[in-house]
């Protein structure tokens, strides 16, 4: 079996196979040979292969649940159905049922998330920018291949266009940490607590970051 896997040394004591979205990683005794790992891995390959085609299948799972189809898209954490609407302009949301109803002659995916996510995040860096006294120069909306937003040294922040697919807690949390560089250019102790001052949800939102942001990116 041809396997890619991370070792990582500690003292501990025995050795323990770990199997997640990442792959495989072992922890392993200081000085452990590495014959001895190699042996461990021959003799549980059929458990590893099974459990590492399980997170095949979730991540298979997850990136069709979160993509868009045909019928619907996802906006704000919410799943909406489409259908189209001559005599609407443009579009139009309907939040009571779940629809978007769209002009075929005018409408665009793009369009739609870039003024929808515009017209969400402006008050929230207004309200935050406040909170911190700080100043931001100027707000971009783009599409980013694997982050979800950034902030420059000239005060520039940047949102990539998909955070409108995610919950708003998550959208409020992006903002919140790309607002709070521009008091603390860095991840340090003191930039978190920063983030903390104005958003003290966000380790949760962190958390459901790591689990499920590489489903929503794109």
């Amino acid at each position: 079996m041809l396997l890619n896997y991370k070792i990582i040394y500690s003292a501990r004591k025995t050795i323990a196979l770990e199997i997640n979205q990442e792959g495989l990683t072992i922890r392993a005794p200081q000085r452990t040979p590495k014959e001895v790992i190699h042996n461990l891995i021959k003799e549980k390959e059929s458990w590893i292969d099974k459990k590492l085609k399980n997170w095949e299948s979730k991540k298979l799972q997850n990136n069709n649940l979160y993509q868009n189809t045909t019928n619907q898209i996802w906006l704000k954490g919410s799943q909406f159905n489409l259908r189209t609407d001559s005599n609407v302009n443009d579009y139009l949301i309907q939040d009571n049922n779940k629809t978007i109803l769209f002009n075929n002659n005018f409408f665009e995916f793009d369009r739609l998330y870039e003024k929808e996510l515009s017209t969400y995040i402006r008050p929230k860096i207004i309200l935050f920018s406040q909170k911190l006294q700080v100043e931001v120069n100027t707000i971009r909306i783009k599409k980013l291949k694997s982050r979800w937003g950034s902030c420059s040294s000239k005060k520039n922040l940047n949102f990539n266009l998909s955070l409108i697919k995610t919950p708003t807690f998550i959208i409020d949390y992006v903002i919140a940490h790309e607002v709070s560089h521009l008091k603390e250019m860095n991840h340090s102790p003191a930039f978190w607590e920063v983030v903390e001052s104005i958003y003290p949800k966000y380790k949760e939102a962190k958390i459901w970051l790591k689990k499920n942001g590489r489903y929503w990116i794109n």
